[in-house]
This record gives C-alpha cells, structure tokens and sequence, in this order.
C-alpha cells in the first residue's frame, strides 16, 4: 500500500491510531470495567495492572500510545476518560476494603503505569524487570498488616 493510499484510508494520525489500536483501547476499558466491578478491589487492582502492563511489555506501540505523550491523540483521551473513572472507582473501593494505604489514589497508579513503561524501556533485554518493580511498588501501596 502506497502513502497516498494510506492517506485516503487514514487522513489523520488519530484515525491510522484509532485503526490500528481499536481492539487494544476497547479491551483496555473492558479490563478497567471488570477490575472496577470485581468483588476483591486488590486482586482487581493487580490483575488489572499485570495484564495491562503484560500488553503493553509485548506491543511496543501500544506502549508509546498509552504514555503520557501519545495521550495527544483524541481515541487514547477517549480511553482514558472511560478508564480513569473506573480506576477511581477500583482504587476508593481498594481503600474502603483495607487492602490499600489510605493515601493512595488512583493518579499513583497511573504514575506508576508510566514508571513501568520506563523500566521497560531502558531493559530491552530482561522481560521481567518491570514485574519485579512492580511487586516492589505494590508492596509500597498495600496498606500495612494487610494479607499479612
């Protein structure tokens, strides 16, 4: 396929993104829902970062699209916008449950997403280096004597 055949196809970046991630971004709010309607906010919590962060360690794509710089385009604010309520939601629910410091929020969370995505980043050659900071950050998130 030619440029200008592309470009018919795909006269904006947000539209070749939105082609090309429809089914990474619409499975992204469906894990969001699920986390958030889950009976268990912290298995939720971790099951959600572990398979959101297991996607975006094997798509290098949907990695930079889900950063803060590819959050430009209109289909990944849209994501958001329908994710983030249910992160808030998994997150208050985490805390009311004693599962999760009381101080955290759902901002951290995704903080700690783009920390992640770092770490992925700069150890190309070690696939589980941002699993074992991640545990080491969930250790810092859970709420002292909780699962103990």
């Amino acid at each position: 396929m030619g440029g200008g055949t592309v470009y018919r196809h795909f006269p904006t970046k947000d539209a070749l993104v939105s082609a090309l991630f429809a089914a990474e971004l619409d499975a992204e709010i469906a894990r969001s829902r699920s986390a958030a309607q889950s009976d268990d906010a912290w298995a939720a919590l971790l099951g959600y970062l572990d398979e959101t962060l297991r996607r975006q360690a094997a798509n290098r794509g949907l990695r930079a699209l889900l950063c803060p710089s590819g959050s430009a385009f209109p289909s990944v604010q849209e994501c958001r916008a329908v994710v983030d309520p249910h992160l808030e939601i998994l997150i208050d629910r985490a805390r009311s449950q004693g599962a999760l410091r009381a101080d955290a929020t759902a901002r951290d969370i995704t903080l700690l997403q783009v920390a992640l995505v770092g770490i992925m980043d700069a150890t190309p050659g070690d696939p589980d280096a941002y699993r074992r900071h991640l545990a080491v950050h969930l250790d810092g998130l859970r709420k002292r004597g909780a699962g103990e």
